[in-house]
């Protein structure tokens, strides 16, 4: 049996690649998630003092291998920064939106 979709449709490269461009029409507004720029710079400050913090909860033997050992576990707890400020921000515009309206 074949599948088959009720209408014809094509799908594009970035549509393919990002199929949540499809849940919304061009015409809404985007959530915004702020200055890209100022993300990354915190983020990476905030990776620098995870690593910085766990060096001394690694077991390691060379000083080396606990900066590596750290900077690996320290990349996890970047990322849920990420999302969280990311999270954040477009809460924040959402509620400034909301209270402007």
């Amino acid at each position: 049996y074949a599948f088959r979709l009720p209408h014809k449709f094509e799908l594009t490269n970035a549509q393919f690649l990002f199929p949540f461009l499809l849940m919304s029409s061009p015409d809404e507004k985007k959530p915004s998630f702020g200055n890209p720029i100022v993300n990354l710079l915190l983020t990476g400050f905030v990776f620098l003092f995870f690593t910085w913090l766990l060096r001394p909860y690694v077991p390691a033997e060379t000083a080396l291998m606990r900066w590596v050992f750290s900077a690996f576990t320290s990349i996890t707890l970047m990322m849920t920064f990420y999302f969280a400020l990311n999270m954040f921000r477009v809460t924040l515009n959402d509620h400034k939106d909301r209270e402007g309206n």
